[in-house]
């Protein structure tokens, strides 16, 4: 619902995307701080503990820094305004893919025409 999509959004403005390690994957938290449920909280991502992506250990930033790189290239790619069509092969939980969607259309006003996943 729009009321759901604007508490999270006001949420992760002021606290960020809080996650935790949930049935073998990176997962958000089932509520937001504010006590709210989380609708994302089934999207997620790889939850090994070795792997080099691993968002809750020492490689905290390889993730966050891979969207900004993600982000940073569509801009470029996408100079004259035009609406993106996405497509995502295998990228696991859909967490990432959420969250480049999210960055795209919320903080970079990229309109989209399509999304295949």
């Amino acid at each position: 619902s729009d009321a759901a999509r604007r508490e999270l959004r006001d949420s992760l403005k002021e606290h960020g995307l809080v996650l935790e390690r949930r049935n073998g994957y990176v997962r958000p938290t089932k509520q937001l701080p504010g006590g709210e449920e989380c609708f994302i909280k089934h999207l997620g991502e790889c939850g090994d503990q070795k792997c080099g992506n691993y968002r809750l250990g020492k490689f905290a930033a390889v993730r966050p820094d891979f969207l900004k790189f993600c982000v940073d290239f569509i801009k470029r790619a996408n100079r004259k305004p035009r609406e993106l069509v996405y497509c995502s092969l295998g990228s696991g939980q859909l967490l990432f893919d959420w969250q480049l969607l999210e960055t795209l259309t919320q903080k970079e006003n990229v309109k989209l025409r399509a999304v295949h996943l």
